[in-house]
Formats: C-alpha cells, sequence, structure tokens
C-alpha cells in the first residue's frame, strides 16, 4: 500500500509513518528455543548445537531500538498533528474574533435603529421628543440592570467552587475562611 493518496507518486504524505519499517531478520539458522530447537522441526533439534547464534543481548538490543523507534514515530506523528490543528484553530479563532466584531457592531446598530424607531413611533402618536427620548432611556436602564443583576448571580459559578472542594489539597490557603460543616458548625482541626 502507498503512502501517497490515492496511489499518486506526486504528493508526499502529510506526516511520516508511526512506525518505523520492521528490522531484517538476522543471517543464519535462526536462534534456538529454550528447548534447544524451534516448534516443530525436529531436524533442527538434532543439530542444534552447530551454527553460529547470536548473544540473547544483541537481539533485546534490537528490539529495545525498534520500539524506541516506532515510539519515536508515534511521538513525532502526534506533535505533527497536534501542530497542524493548532494553526488550523488558530486560524478559526481569528476568524471567530473578526466576525465577532462585525456581528457586535451590527447588533448595536440594530439596537440603536430599533429604540430610534420606537421613539418615532411615541412622536407620531403625539409624544413630545424629550419625553420620547426619556422612555427609551429609562427601558434601556431596566434592561441593563436586569443584566447586570443577571451577571452578578452568575459570577459566583467562575469560582469553581465544587473543584475547589475537590481538589481543596492543592488550593488550600491558609487564609481561606474555615468550611463549615452540613449541621452549621466550622470544622476544626483534630
Amino acid at each position: 500500500m502507498s503512502d501517497a493518496p490515492h496511489g499518486s507518486p506526486q504528493f508526499p504524505p502529510p506526516f511520516p509513518p508511526p512506525f518505523p519499517p520492521p528490522p531484517a531478520p538476522p543471517h543464519g539458522p535462526p536462534p534456538a528455543s529454550a528447548g534447544g530447537a524451534p516448534f516443530g522441526d525436529p531436524a533442527a533439534a538434532a543439530g542444534s548445537g552447530s551454527g553460529p547464534v547470536p548473544p540473547m543481548s544483541e537481539s533485546w538490543l534490537g528490539d529495545l531500538q525498534g520500539m524506541a523507534r516506532a515510539a519515536r514515530g508515534m511521538v513525532s506523528g502526534r506533535l505533527l498533528l497536534l501542530s497542524l490543528e493548532l494553526r488550523r484553530a488558530r486560524h478559526g479563532l481569528v476568524s471567530l474574533v473578526i466576525l465577532g466584531v462585525v456581528a457586535a457592531i451590527a447588533g448595536a446598530t440594530a439596537w440603536i435603529a430599533f429604540w430610534a424607531l420606537i421613539a418615532a413611533l411615541a412622536v407620531h402618536f403625539g409624544l413630545s421628543w424629550p419625553w420620547a427620548f426619556a422612555g427609551v432611556l429609562v427601558l434601556n436602564l431596566l434592561v441593563l440592570v436586569w443584566v447586570a443583576a443577571a451577571m452578578k448571580a452568575l459570577t459566583p459559578m467562575l469560582a469553581l467552587p465544587a473543584s475547589r472542594r475537590q481538589f481543596h489539597w492543592l488550593f488550600n490557603d491558609p487564609m481561606d475562611p474555615e468550611e463549615s460543616s452540613a449541621d452549621g458548625r466550622t470544622a476544626t482541626p483534630p
């Protein structure tokens, strides 16, 4: 199977394969097993004393080197994938920020136009301009008070209270007040 997409030789692979090719088998007869011969080979059992047998340390060293190459290939492939995805995420974040600014400008413009329309309709139905603008101002201040109250109610969630209780040993600050138990009494250290 080719590494190039769709078998096309002109495109290089996007990143190296995660596993290196297996090492070539050693020259000569296969190494004898602990019983003196490979399984199912009686002819090799009869002549087990002949031929050079590689020492076990070289075999283990080759296996360790192969595993190290495989691990290095896996890590480098994963790191390359991570860097490519982070680069794509950075471009996406910049686009999202630009679109958010455009949406905020359009929303603010629509909000101003909506309230100008409300003031113009109030004037059309017989209200004076100062009273129409005062009404728009009061309604916007009421919306502002409601948003401020909602934000104040949501702020305690930013302190991560449940996580802080779970990781109290990590965030243990001597300046923190003692936590009260379920019955309302403060816990005293033993």
